[in-house]
């Protein structure tokens, strides 16, 4: 339960970087991984999808499986 609780802060913090964000620059600003992105042209497509990635979330998944894995209660490499 631990694990899960502190996994889940990175997700708050990440609403939290939104909320600050839209203070400091007075508009709405995604964590997506559209922000990693160079400036460029990108095509509809490949901007849309990149807008569905959140960062923080990404990095709660992959830390909640990460503990899972070192408590030993899941196993990615092998399906059981």
């Amino acid at each position: 339960m631990k694990d899960c609780v502190t996994w889940q802060g990175v997700w708050v913090l990440g609403l939290a970087v939104q909320v600050i964000l839209l203070l400091v620059l007075r508009k709405p600003i995604d964590t997506s991984v559209v922000l990693l992105l160079p400036p460029r042209t990108y095509s509809a497509s490949t901007w849309v999808m990149l807008q569905q990635v959140d960062c923080f979330a990404m990095i709660g998944w992959l830390g909640l499986a990460w503990s899972a894995c070192v408590r030993r209660q899941a196993n990615l490499l092998v399906h059981s």
